[in-house]
C-alpha cells in the first residue's frame, strides 16, 4: 500500500513539474529556481511533519510524510528532465552508467566520462549520507540535509538566473554535436544549431550523377 502511494504521489509530482516547467517557458535558468523553489516547499513540509508529529512515521503521519516526499521528488525528476543537462538524471543512474562504459572507448569520450562520473559519485555521496543520518540518528535529520541541499540550489538558481536571456543559458555546440542534439532534444528542433553541428552549409544539394 505504502509503495502504491509513493509511486502515484511520485507521478503526481513529474506531471505538476513538467506543467510548471512548460508555464515557465524556455529559460533554463527559470525552470530550475521555480522547479527547485516547489520541491524545497515540499521538503521543509516534510521536514515540519517529521518534527512535529509524535509518530510521523506510522499510522496517518507515515503517509503525509511520504505523500510529501514524492511528490517533491517528482518535481526535481520533471525538473532535471526539462532543462536537460547531459547525464544528470538525478535519480536514474542506468542511462549515465551505461554511457560511462560505452564512452571509454569512443573518441572524445574523456570530458563525458569525467562528467558521468561526477554525476555518479554525487549520488552515492548522498545516498551514503543519507542512510548514515537514518541509521545513526533520526531520519528527520536526513530529511533536513536534503532540505539545506535544495535550499542552496533553488537559492543559487535565483541569483543566477535573474537578468539573464534563455540563450544564456543553452550550451554552445561542441565539435561531436553532443551538446547540441542534446538541447534540441529538449527545446525541439533548432535548424540553425543543426547546421553548425553538421558543418558549413555548401549550397543547393545537386542530383548525384
Amino acid at each position: 500500500m505504502a509503495s502504491a502511494a509513493a509511486l502515484a504521489a511520485f507521478l503526481i509530482g513529474a506531471a505538476a513539474g513538467g506543467a510548471l516547467a512548460t508555464r515557465v517557458g524556455e529559460h533554463r535558468g527559470h525552470r530550475l529556481a521555480v522547479g527547485s523553489s516547489v520541491s524545497l516547499a515540499l521538503l521543509a513540509s516534510a521536514l515540519v511533519v517529521a518534527v512535529v508529529i509524535p509518530a510521523p512515521y506510522a499510522g496517518a503521519g507515515r503517509y503525509v510524510l511520504l505523500t510529501l516526499l514524492a511528490v517533491g521528488l517528482g518535481v526535481q525528476n520533471a525538473t532535471a528532465r526539462a532543462i536537460g543537462v547531459p547525464d544528470a538524471t538525478t535519480t536514474v543512474l542506468t542511462l549515465t552508467l551505461t554511457g560511462l562504459a560505452a564512452d571509454v572507448t569512443l573518441p572524445g569520450g574523456p570530458p563525458r566520462v569525467a562528467r558521468r562520473i561526477l554525476s555518479v559519485l554525487a549520488m552515492l555521496a548522498g545516498a551514503f549520507c543519507g542512510a548514515l543520518l537514518v541509521l545513526r540518528t533520526d531520519p528527520a535529520w536526513a530529511v533536513a540535509a536534503a532540505t539545506a541541499v535544495l535550499l542552496a540550489v533553488a537559492a543559487s538558481a535565483i541569483v543566477l538566473a535573474r537578468g539573464t536571456t534563455a540563450a544564456d543559458w543553452t550550451a554552445p555546440p561542441t565539435p561531436d554535436g553532443l551538446n547540441t542534439l542534446t538541447c534540441q532534444a529538449v527545446r525541439g528542433p533548432r535548424p540553425r544549431l543543426a547546421s553548425a553541428a553538421v558543418g558549413p552549409a555548401s549550397g543547393p544539394a545537386t542530383p548525384d550523377r
